[in-house]
């Protein structure tokens, strides 16, 4: 349903052709349960159902929210609380004892406790670096709103200072956000780039007619909100009165209304759809112009794996080394990437190039094992077992 789950599945994967892994996951009703090709790979799945209505004592859930944020707990630690999941945690943790505990997003964090007096070292998941997200978002905060964003930055702030002294390693994706964890003081600090699977064969790097434009990624994540309007509002319609028969496709998991409300004749917007694909392949361009959060963007390196002509802002390029002007485009402003977008429209033979030297690019460059094996290094500097055997 979004590239940190996607990251997470083929990784875990990838490490089960070698190492006995259990997998314990926390699961709204609303989510799928965990992949069954996964699922067959591990030796353990526990997934703890974690259901979230909403109160009826609503100024209650409010004040308690705000006591949580003055002691410390960020609103997104509290909302993924369970004495279920913290109970299991702790039964398989002294029933199976692994070597490696290896936590997947900060929130998991608040279970350290559950571990005890177990051995194995901890290793932390910074998939987009939650202080460095909270203080980005402060400033586009008003009334209010730009209080709660205050309190949520001094929650996180305490509260991954607390986390990093309990683990062994805190894992990140790029440098921005290792020199992030660096400055909170994070005893081990690993940057482990994202890989993806690239197909034997690129898909249609032209893409079908008439031209459109495709911006994929879940709208869970703010920053892909903020990327989306700007891409209906502000990118799009300038191309639109240049190009009649242009179309563009928004795809990505939970759509908020605001996303919704930019859906017209020429602009589509397509929640939760069972395959990308057919939307990557269809799209003369892949457009990217995330301006906000952290971490490695999967959805770009799947775009270029997929060998489509891609145009994506440098935040988005975070920690992918491929070569502006020959795997991809880059832009940074509005008309900045107006002119790139157009260029590659009118000239079929340019995208065309770029999107096969990006399939290229990719199956050189990416790939699960390589991330997979920087892992077990990772792990082989912090367990304290010489050569590890599990991790869950």
């Amino acid at each position: 349903m979004h590239g940190g789950s996607r990251a997470i599945a083929h990784l875990v994967g990838r490490l089960a052709e070698r190492h006995e892994i259990a997998l314990l996951c926390l699961r709204r009703s609303s989510e799928p349960p965990v992949d069954e090709l996964l699922a067959g790979k591990l030796v353990h799945v526990d997934e703890v159902l974690h259901r979230t209505e909403d109160s009826p004592h609503r100024i209650r859930e409010l004040v308690r929210d705000y006591i949580g944020l003055l002691s410390g707990t960020p609103s997104w630690v509290r909302a993924t609380r369970s004495a279920e999941f913290a109970r299991r945690a702790q039964e398989k943790i002294a029933t199976w004892r692994p070597h490696v505990v290896q936590l997947e997003y900060p929130v998991m964090g608040q279970y350290v406790e559950a571990l005890g007096d177990s051995p194995a070292a901890r290793v932390l998941v910074e998939h987009d670096f939650a202080v460095a997200a909270a203080r980005e978002l402060l400033p586009r905060r008003r009334g209010p709103a730009r209080i709660r964003a205050r309190a949520e930055l001094v929650a996180w702030n305490r509260f991954e200072r607390r986390l990093f002294q309990r683990v062994a390693a805190v894992v990140v994706f790029t440098d921005r956000d290792a020199a992030a964890a660096r400055e909170l003081r994070a005893a081990e600090v690993f940057v482990v780039p994202l890989g993806t699977d690239v197909p034997p064969s690129p898909l249609d790097s032209a893409g079908a007619s008439p031209a459109s434009l495709a911006f994929v990624g879940s709208f869970v994540h703010e920053p892909n909100v903020d990327a989306a309007l700007r891409l209906a509002r502000g990118i799009f319609p300038p191309l639109r009165e240049r190009f009649a028969d242009l179309r563009l496709e928004l795809i990505g998991h939970d759509p908020p209304a605001e996303v919704r409300a930019v859906a017209g004749p020429s602009v589509r917007v397509h929640a939760d759809v069972p395959d990308v694909a057919p939307y990557l392949d269809g799209a003369s361009v892949v457009v990217v112009p995330l301006r906000l959060g952290g971490g490695m963007r999967l959805k770009v390196l799947e775009a270029l794996a997929a060998g489509k002509a891609v145009v994506a802002s440098p935040r988005a390029l975070a920690g992918i080394d491929a070569v502006p002007g020959e795997h991809l485009l880059v832009a940074e402003t509005d008309e900045e990437f107006i002119d790139a977008i157009a260029s590659l429209i009118v000239d079929r033979t340019r995208r065309v190039t770029l999107g096969r030297e990006a399939h290229r690019w990719a199956r050189e460059n990416l790939s699960w094992d390589r991330s997979a094996a920087d892992f077990e290094r990772l792990y082989d500097a912090v367990s304290p077992v010489a050569h590890w055997a599990g991790t869950t």
